[in-house]
Protein backbone atom coordinates (compact mmCIF):
# COMPACT_ATOMS: atom_id res chain seq x y z
CA UNK A 1 0.00 0.00 0.00
CA UNK A 2 1.40 3.38 -1.00
CA UNK A 3 0.38 6.75 0.37
CA UNK A 4 1.00 10.23 -0.91
CA UNK A 5 0.96 12.62 2.00
CA UNK A 6 0.91 16.20 0.83
CA UNK A 7 0.80 19.20 3.14
CA UNK A 8 -0.49 22.60 2.09
CA UNK A 9 1.58 25.28 3.77
CA UNK A 10 0.62 28.90 4.38
CA UNK A 11 3.06 31.29 6.03
CA UNK A 12 4.94 28.38 7.56
CA UNK A 13 1.86 26.72 9.06
CA UNK A 14 0.33 23.47 7.88
CA UNK A 15 -3.20 24.29 6.74
CA UNK A 16 -4.29 20.78 5.74
CA UNK A 17 -2.92 17.37 4.97
CA UNK A 18 -4.20 15.15 2.19
CA UNK A 19 -3.51 11.43 2.14
CA UNK A 20 -3.98 9.69 -1.20
CA UNK A 21 -3.99 5.90 -1.12
CA UNK A 22 -2.70 4.73 -4.48
CA UNK A 23 -4.70 1.50 -4.49
CA UNK A 24 -7.94 3.45 -4.12
CA UNK A 25 -7.20 5.95 -6.90
CA UNK A 26 -5.50 3.28 -9.06
CA UNK A 27 -2.41 5.40 -9.64
CA UNK A 28 1.17 5.05 -8.44
CA UNK A 29 4.17 7.23 -7.92
CA UNK A 30 6.06 8.39 -9.93
CA UNK A 31 3.19 8.66 -12.45
CA UNK A 32 2.49 12.32 -13.14
CA UNK A 33 -1.26 11.86 -12.77
CA UNK A 34 -1.13 10.88 -9.07
CA UNK A 35 0.54 14.19 -8.26
CA UNK A 36 -1.99 16.06 -10.40
CA UNK A 37 -4.83 14.16 -8.70
CA UNK A 38 -3.55 15.15 -5.25
CA UNK A 39 -3.12 18.80 -6.26
CA UNK A 40 -6.66 18.86 -7.64
CA UNK A 41 -8.03 17.22 -4.48
CA UNK A 42 -6.38 19.97 -2.41
CA UNK A 43 -7.25 22.67 -4.94
CA UNK A 44 -3.70 24.08 -4.71
CA UNK A 45 -0.86 24.93 -7.04
CA UNK A 46 2.31 22.83 -7.01
CA UNK A 47 4.30 25.74 -5.57
CA UNK A 48 2.00 25.70 -2.52
CA UNK A 49 2.84 22.13 -1.57
CA UNK A 50 5.66 20.15 -0.02
CA UNK A 51 6.10 16.54 -1.09
CA UNK A 52 8.06 14.18 1.17
CA UNK A 53 9.37 10.82 0.01
CA UNK A 54 12.32 8.50 0.48
CA UNK A 55 12.79 7.64 -3.21
CA UNK A 56 14.60 10.01 -5.52
CA UNK A 57 12.58 8.96 -8.57
CA UNK A 58 9.33 10.03 -6.85
CA UNK A 59 10.88 13.33 -5.77
CA UNK A 60 12.12 13.99 -9.30
CA UNK A 61 8.65 13.48 -10.78
CA UNK A 62 7.08 15.79 -8.19
CA UNK A 63 9.75 18.44 -8.68
CA UNK A 64 9.18 18.36 -12.45
CA UNK A 65 5.58 19.42 -11.74
CA UNK A 66 6.77 22.29 -9.55
CA UNK A 67 6.22 20.78 -6.10
CA UNK A 68 8.77 21.52 -3.41
CA UNK A 69 10.31 18.25 -2.31
CA UNK A 70 12.08 16.87 0.75
CA UNK A 71 13.87 13.53 0.85
CA UNK A 72 13.28 11.72 4.14
CA UNK A 73 14.44 8.41 5.52
CA UNK A 74 11.98 5.47 5.86
CA UNK A 75 11.76 6.01 9.64
CA UNK A 76 10.35 9.50 9.08
CA UNK A 77 7.81 8.16 6.56
CA UNK A 78 6.61 5.64 9.16
CA UNK A 79 6.19 8.39 11.74
CA UNK A 80 4.23 10.56 9.31
CA UNK A 81 1.97 7.68 8.26
CA UNK A 82 1.13 6.77 11.85
CA UNK A 83 0.38 10.41 12.73
CA UNK A 84 -2.34 10.77 10.10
Amino acid sequence: MTFNITAYMCQGHCMCVKVVESSKVRMRKPERRIYEHTLNALNVRPSQTVFLDDFGINLKAAKELGLRTIRVCPTHISLLSSAV
